[in-house]
């Protein structure tokens, strides 16, 4: 009787160790679905190539094999962010508005990490080579009218009116002005046989000014010129808006209406206002993508 009490309480004990056990594991595992569904997420708004930057040839860094790095440029509103990449972030520089991240040439992922997100591992587009600088805009998923680091560009031509494209988009003639993200982009000034191309870096809160006088484009054949004018209608986007209570309404400086409006913008940032006597002045930054629509609420405070 005695060996059989004993074996008996032995599988009491067990069965309760396995119970208990499994009831922390089950209470742990979902803790971290909870914690992950309360996170945010990154989201890459895009990447490219920026053929004219030479940063990577100026503040030259090696890696491990002593070939010469590639420079990721993270333009982000985000802060307190730590990278990983499957040979090893070499360096990473935080700067106003943006980190550089050196990493080696022919890298195919980098993994963001940061308090508060889920870790986002991404995959590199294109090949990354040697001495050579990328762009990439980082920031939260969702968040549409998320703080961007911005800057104003104005571009002038001599004669005027020449037709604007940034980054080979169609976007209007001299003089021109549009706020955008931080970063670095190529701009082509066109007016019947005179022709202009160039790049510009747009700065966190400062106004880059260019004022160019177009050279003749004769001789020039049009495929060296890559400018397209299949469509010259700027790439746009549809937007709602309404205040709560009802403000005036003003976009990118003009006022548009009362309560509500509805409309086009081009494609790319626009800062919008909503104004009342007896009330805050409410202002954000959206972002217009081409063929989308998107609505706001602004509610305004006492």
């Amino acid at each position: 009787m005695n060996l059989k009490f004993k074996i008996l309480l032995s599988l009491k004990k067990l069965t309760h160790h396995i119970l208990m056990k499994t009831i922390y594991l089950t209470l742990f595992f979902s803790l971290i679905i909870a914690l992950q569904s309360f996170a945010d997420e990154f989201e890459v708004r895009s990447f490219k190539k920026l053929p004219t930057d030479i940063s990577a040839v100026r503040f030259e860094k090696l890696d491990a094999n002593d070939e010469k790095c590639a420079i990721v440029k993270v333009l982000t509103d985000l802060s307190s962010l730590s990278f990983e990449s499957n040979s090893g972030i070499v360096a990473v520089e935080e700067k106003t508005g943006e980190y550089w991240i050196y990493i080696s040439p022919g890298e195919r992922r980098l993994r963001f990490i940061s308090v508060g997100f889920i870790p986002l591992d991404y995959n590199i587009p294109e090949t990354i080579e040697s001495g050579n600088v990328y762009q990439m805009i980082l920031t939260r998923k969702g968040d549409s009218d998320s703080g961007f680091t911005t800057g104003i560009i104005l571009l002038k031509s001599i004669p005027t009116g020449a037709d604007v494209f940034i980054d080979d988009e169609y976007k209007g003639t001299t003089p021109f002005q549009q706020e955008l993200i931080s970063g670095y982009y190529n701009y082509k000034l066109r007016k019947n046989d005179l022709y202009y191309e160039g790049d510009f870096s747009i700065s966190v809160d400062k106004t880059t000014s260019i004022e160019i006088p177009l050279k003749s484009s004769l001789g020039i054949k049009d495929e060296e010129i890559s400018v397209s004018y299949k469509e010259v209608k700027p790439i746009s986007g549809t937007i709602n808006i309404s205040t709560n209570p009802a403000a005036n309404i003003i976009i990118n400086n003009e006022n548009k209406g009362n309560g509500s409006w509805s409309g086009i913008l081009t494609k790319g940032l626009h800062t919008i206002e909503a104004r009342k006597d007896k009330y805050y002045t409410e202002s954000i930054k959206l972002n217009i993508e081409e063929g989308k629509s998107l609505s706001k609420k602004i509610t305004l405070q006492p």
